[in-house]
């Protein structure tokens, strides 16, 4: 009986630390788009590599949806937690159709990009600070 338990809390302890391993790991590639978006808006212009960049943080949201934070011990926290991917992968679909926009119009125009980037950082900052993800 004791291995069983043992076994059981071996289990549990690598499962917490493969699922935060895996968004760590998904936060890492989503910080990657992020920086590739933010020299593009100080660069002055976006192109297909920022469009792409939109998409990989769009597929990168929808990932780290899938797993909670090992800090979100509470049903309210899984909530507060899938709400904020939810409203990230929102803005990251209005980035994408600004940017398709600017690409078609004007790469210059980057005034609806920069500002859904502020907000999608911003709402990257908050899942940062209220899930210590670091």
């Amino acid at each position: 009986m004791k291995k069983l338990a043992s076994l059981i809390i071996l289990l549990a302890f690598q499962a917490n630390f493969a699922q935060a391993a895996d968004l760590k790991d998904i936060m890492k590639a989503m910080g990657g788009e992020f920086i590739t978006i933010a020299i593009a808006m100080q660069a002055g212009s976006v192109s297909e590599t920022e469009l792409a960049a939109v998409e990989n943080l769009q597929k990168y949201a929808s990932e780290a949806a899938l797993v909670y934070p090992i800090t979100a011990d509470t049903d309210s926290q899984k909530l507060r937690y899938m709400e904020l991917t939810a409203e990230m992968m929102n803005k990251a679909l209005l980035l994408e159709t600004a940017v398709e926009e600017a690409l078609a119009n004007d790469p210059t125009d980057l005034s609806q990009i920069q500002a859904l980037f502020v907000e999608i950082n911003e709402l990257r900052q908050i899942g940062h600070n209220e899930f210590k993800l670091d």
